[in-house]
């Protein structure tokens, strides 16, 4: 039914004016034919009607009058009906046959609900969608979502039905939502109360990577169900082969136990694990008995060989601060003189200077001697550190050729103390504080002009007395496959002596820099991300752990990390996701939960406006298990959700009862629905352009009859 009335005006233009324009044009339609006497009263009065007509028209068309239109439907009420199409439902568990005796009930309401609602039907599992075809392969069953829908559209159902197990898989528990509904919520059970004999492995935490030589722990949690009294072996596989096992036996009828491993790896690589459960007798499915994972075992300890030319204090302060670092294996060389060394001999036949990430040289042999010869082939395609020390200074050395700064003069010994260049942070030696100059102790250098090599950089400067000189202290230099550093003072062993902590500070950042910036190789990869697990399935959040090493091959604390998510086979961005550090240069993304397939992480690493390494990654998503860890129909949660909402748990199918509820609920009253539009006048210019020519036509017809022009 539709009503319509005027409502009013709108004018374009001041009601005043308008108003003396409608004056005006009467008037002068008036004083047009006053005077008239053709045709007698009634043709001069239908003349100056005519005009008035047609001008008062358009002026009223300027007042901008509009009207209403109510428009009112009459609908039905309407119901919603969820139909749960997780895997759940489908498993054939006591007299409950599965999808077939899903189907019945299904067709049973179908044939009892009364037909004075209109019903509105969804299939839910981990999300909701319309229909009400049943494919019940659905991975997660997420009821707070079915509940949290129903809130949000309560204004358009009078009441809903769920059908549903009641096994919640994902999300918080739906009693508490159910509370907040205006409307009832009918639940309708599905599967079997029936208890059945199952084991199952419902999760397994374990550390990805982890090192060599280090214990890493593998927790499983087993759950349980009619196995009081029970006795089983959980075994730990690695590549096929059983290395660890632990006999359980299970105290209760249901519950959940923890398994704990531990393993520990002397060799490199990845390792395939599996946590499996041996099936007890008459279980009722064994596809959750077994979880299966990989992990990479990594090496990163550090070898560093160090050979001293010279009896010197600094030797035995710098050793001793590489040796601090548990990830460092120090190989300790001093030559005595021809082809005598104490300690390691480097050119023994049992050593393999090939197993070296570092070689660092105290001092230098003498010039154009064999050693020297020996020394020179032994660094190539090594990174190496120099250290100079007095016999660096006599004349014609060694390494010349190879350091990255060499004194052009031997001149007279001088005692400087460290600057830093500049206060840019943009080279990772840098990242460390020097004390103020006036607190130092002072090293020893020579008095010359230095030679610095094309991609040599100098870091830090020597000043002498608060003057600054031309000697380099550190000086680096990176090629395309190794670092070398120089460093041309002498005298530090002072700063590991130094009762001052910030001269100590110094002088341990600055070993430890030098020696994990120059072991690293410059195309070491310093960013790594991976999937904290194996293979995800997809109710299951995701999570990324990254690892970043800065330049120097140390974790990087405050770099930023940015994921972005693409499908395997696309080139469209999903999603990105910002890392956050966890510690240790340690970082991780939460990015939810992904449908079944395969994905790639792409991971890009910054700090102080350089890049640091990219990396990408494979994220595996297959079908869940979750959803046949526990199959007993809960009837506790349906319950609740009912009484909770005011519905009725229909725990004998008796649909009958819910109709009689229904009515006496009064919930069949039809739903009125008023629509207003609204419309203006002007929006028919047609129409008013046809009158105001038929009264203007009008006007010159008759006009015309009394001859007039």
């Amino acid at each position: 039914m539709q009503i319509a009335f005027f409502q009013g005006f709108s004018p374009i233009l001041p009601v005043i004016l308008l108003l003396s324009l409608a004056a005006l044009t009467t008037f002068i339609s008036y004083y047009t034919y006053r005077d008239l006497n053709k045709g007698g009263p009634f043709k001069r009065w239908s003349l100056i009607t005519l005009r008035s007509l047609s001008l008062l028209i358009l002026i009223i068309l300027l007042f901008n009058p509009f009207f209403t239109r109510e428009s009112v439907t009459t609908e039905s009420p309407q119901l919603a009906i969820y139909y749960d199409n997780s895997i759940s439902v489908s498993l054939e568990r006591g007299e409950y046959e599965g999808l077939e005796s899903y189907r019945e009930r299904q067709e049973l309401f179908n044939e009892q609900r009364d037909d004075r609602f209109t019903y509105t039907q969804f299939l839910f599992d981990t999300e909701i969608y319309s229909g009400d075809e049943l494919t019940v392969d659905g991975t997660g069953t997420h009821l707070n979502a079915v509940l949290n829908h129903i809130l949000e559209n309560e204004n358009q159902f009078k009441a809903a039905v769920l059908f549903s197990d009641g096994i919640a898989t994902q999300g918080r528990n739906p009693v508490f939502t159910a509370t907040q509904l205006s409307i009832p919520v009918f639940t309708v059970p599905l599967g079997d109360t029936t208890t059945v004999r199952d084991l199952a492995i419902s999760d397994v935490n374990f550390r990805d990577p982890v090192y060599t030589n280090t214990v890493t722990r593998i927790t499983a949690e087993i759950q349980y169900q009619q196995a009081e009294n029970e006795q089983t072996e959980v075994r730990l596989i690695e590549n096929g082969t059983v290395v660890e096992s632990s006999e359980i036996r299970f105290q209760s009828s249901s519950g959940s136990r923890l398994i704990e491993f531990e393993r520990q790896y002397s060799d490199p690589g990845f390792y395939d694990l599996s946590v499996e459960i041996v099936p007890i007798e008459d279980e009722f499915t064994t596809e959750n008995n077994i979880y299966t994972f990989t992990t990479d075992v990594l090496d990163d300890k550090t070898r560093i060989l160090s050979i001293a030319f010279e009896i010197h204090p600094d030797v035995a302060a710098i050793r001793n601060q590489i040796a601090t670092d548990i990830q460092n294996e120090l190989i300790q060389s001093t030559w005595l003189g021809g082809d005598q060394f104490f300690d390691t001999d480097p050119f023994s036949p049992e050593f393999d200077i090939d197993d070296i990430d570092l070689i660092i040289l105290h001092g230098e042999p003498p010039a154009n001697s064999d050693i020297s010869e020996r020394v020179t082939n032994l660094m190539d395609q090594k990174p190496v550190i120099f250290f100079t020390l007095p016999s660096s200074f006599q004349g014609n050395r060694s390494f010349n050729n190879l350091k990255p700064a060499v004194p052009q003069t031997a001149g007279s010994p001088i005692e400087v103390r460290p600057v830093r260049v500049s206060s840019d942070l943009s080279h990772p030696l840098l990242e460390l504080t020097i004390p103020p100059e006036r607190t130092l102790p002072a090293l020893l250098s020579h008095q010359s002009e230095y030679s610095i090599s094309p991609a040599g950089q100098i870091l830090i400067n020597a000043n002498f007395q608060g003057t600054e000189t031309s000697i380099p202290v550190l000086v680096s230099d990176e090629g395309a496959n190794r670092r070398l550093a120089t460093v041309n003072t002498y005298g530090w062993y002072q700063y590991r002596l130094s009762r001052q902590d910030q001269s100590g500070e110094f002088f341990r950042n600055l070993i430890d820099n030098l020696v994990s910036w120059t072991s690293t190789p410059p195309d070491r990869r310093t960013l790594t991300i991976e999937p904290a697990k194996s293979s995800y399935t997809e109710n299951e959040s995701i999570q990324i752990r990254g690892s970043l090493i800065n330049e120097r091959g140390e974790p990087e604390l405050n770099g930023l990390i940015d994921v972005d998510i693409f499908d395997a086979d696309s080139e469209a961005e999903i999603s990105t996701f910002r890392m956050r550090h966890t510690g240790s240069g340690n970082y991780i993304a939460e990015i939810g939960t992904l449908p079944s397939g395969t994905y790639r992480a792409v991971a890009s690493a910054a700090l102080n406006n350089r890049d640091l390494g990219t990396d990408e990654a494979r994220i595996a998503v297959g079908r869940s298990n979750v959803e046949i860890l526990n199959t007993q129909r809960d009837d506790a949660s349906l319950r609740s959700i009912a009484l909770n909402s005011g519905g009725l748990f229909l725990e004998n199918l008796d649909f009958s009862r819910f109709n009689t509820h229904l009515e006496e609920q009064e919930l069949y009253d039809t739903v009125e629905e008023i629509s207003e539009t609204q419309r203006y006048l002007r929006e028919f210019s047609l129409i008013w352009f046809a009158v105001v020519i038929a009264l203007l036509t009008s006007e010159w017809i008759l006009r015309r009859s009394l001859s007039l022009p």
